[in-house]
């Protein structure tokens, strides 16, 4: 799943045209792979518990919507371009509170569904 995520990240971010060349920090890439592979380990052992009581859902969706947000934050810092990047704070914050909310309703779908 972490594969496939990333998977789907990388490819968008190949996609992305600027005016400018784009060139990519490979570990740093490897790094935001890293990333997405442990926070769905974590995500499915969570998804997988015989019973899944809420502070488990909550725990295991924020480590997942966290993950999420810096696998893209961490792959955002992987390229390489002749200009500066800047986030705004409130969109910022809103990306991680999307990805937590998700990563809690998808955790609560994969096992309700399994």
């Amino acid at each position: 799943m972490g594969i496939g995520i990333w998977s789907m990240h990388f490819t968008a971010m190949l996609a992305f045209r600027l005016p400018i060349p784009i060139l990519y920090d490979i570990p740093i890439v490897v790094l935001s792979l890293f990333v997405a592979i442990i926070a769905s380990s974590i995500a499915l052992f969570v998804a997988s518990r015989q019973r899944l009581r809420w502070p488990q859902l909550i725990v295991g969706g924020v480590v997942m919507g966290v993950a999420i947000a810096a696998m893209h934050y961490v792959g955002m810092a992987a390229m390489r371009l002749n200009a500066t990047l800047t986030y705004d704070p409130f969109f910022f914050t809103l990306s991680i509170i999307v990805a937590i909310t998700a990563s809690i309703a998808a955790l609560w779908l994969a096992f309700k569904f399994r």
